[in-house]
């Protein structure tokens, strides 16, 4: 076993927290056999042999974004070819057939513009729980809440109650991309700073908004830079509490300008399953760490679920971000089959219905 392998094990015996340098040094580390052991420790402590799952719509409204940055294959310009702002209509149509498939989530994120603005967000939630009051919507990440504020011009705790009024249940973690400003500079992020990003999350914790956070990773970011990101998560955890899950997103390169400056190629498979058993290792106070299997395919969650992973998000009714970079897993599989991959994979799939309350699947659709 590596040195570094050896005190992250002796700090896990001691209940000890992993310190920074100790965390940056698993990302060299090469048996990730020995890493995924200690992470799955870990895991199973919390889960035991549970994994969360969901069916869930991507309702990404606009794909018109003030925002114009590197790593994004998903935004356009106004007026671009293949810009478009749904109007309530379509949403609502969207809405109910996904609710006629058995969906009880609504994951609503999309870019940033004055189209979208406060009233129409909130007209539109008004609408999904017409159509379904039971099923929980997560939207919004804090970049948007963010741009609607100011947009608005409203406090971010005015912003959110509104939203709150008007049926938001939670906020989804996408959008902390890497809090490093030197990180966000090379990946050509024009959104708002990591700062600000976790002002939003922590006024939403204190007005009793669960959320989640993600980090955006394989892409220019160096490991002291993930570690960075990691520990500004951690503080704030033990400041508010609010975080019930970090969401460890893979890049996909295809059709961004981040690739075509860089030619950086994205994550290894081995990359992958280190980011996600360090944050699990690292992140003593959250409780899941969830890698959705639409972002890294379906063989890599299995393997996932080894190396720390207890939520690999589940059908994807409709989603467009993941797709404008090329990433077309999310449309080859179905609501049935995502509790069988877990089971091949030795795990016990449990329903997540909204803030990972668990309930059998068949009730939840009834």
């Amino acid at each position: 076993m590596s040195q570094a392998l050896d005190q992250a094990a002796r700090r896990l015996e001691r209940r000890e927290r992993l310190p920074d340098d100790e965390a940056e040094a698993l990302f060299a580390e090469r048996d990730v056999l020995a890493l995924g052991a200690l992470a799955d420790r870990v895991r199973r402590a919390r889960h035991g042999d549970r994994v969360y799952y969901r069916d869930d719509l991507n309702l990404n409204h606009t794909n018109v974004c003030a925002a114009d940055c590197g790593f994004c294959a998903f935004y356009r310009k106004p007026g671009e070819k293949g810009a478009y702002v749904l109007s309530l209509s379509d949403i609502e149509a969207k809405a109910r057939a996904a609710v006629e498939a058995g969906i009880t989530e609504f994951h609503v994120v999309g870019g940033m513009t004055p189209e979208c603005d406060l009233e129409y967000l909130e007209a539109m939630f008004r609408a999904l729980k017409r159509v379904a009051p039971e099923v929980e919507i997560q939207g919004m990440t804090g970049v948007e809440v963010d741009f609607l504020a100011k947009l608005e011009k409203l406090s971010i705790e005015a912003t959110l109650k509104r939203l709150v009024a008007a049926g938001l249940d939670s906020i989804p973690g996408g959008g902390a991309e890497v809090f490093h400003p030197e990180a966000r500079k090379r990946m050509m992020a024009t959104k708002i700073a990591g700062d600000r990003f976790l002002e939003v999350h922590e006024t939403a914790h204190r007005l009793g908004i669960p959320t989640n956070v993600s980090i955006l990773y394989g892409h220019v970011e160096t490991p002291a830079e993930r570690i960075d990101h990691l520990r500004r998560i951690r503080e704030l955890q033990d400041k508010t509490g609010g975080f019930r899950a970090f969401t460890a997103l893979r890049w996909n390169p295809e059709n961004t300008a981040l690739h075509a400056k860089t030619g950086a190629p994205g994550s290894t498979a081995f990359d992958d399953l280190r980011m996600v058993a360090i944050a699990r290792l690292y992140l003593d106070n959250v409780d899941h760490v969830k890698l959705p299997w639409i972002t890294i395919g379906k063989p890599m969650a299995q393997v996932a679920l080894n190396w720390g992973v207890d939520d690999i998000g589940g059908s994807a009714f409709e989603e467009r971000i993941l797709d404008a970079a090329g990433a077309r897993t999310w449309a080859l599989v179905r609501n049935s089959d995502v509790p069988r991959y877990i089971r091949e994979a030795g795990f016990e799939p449990v329903y997540a219905y909204g803030s990972y309350r668990t309930i059998r699947r068949e009730e939840a659709v009834a």
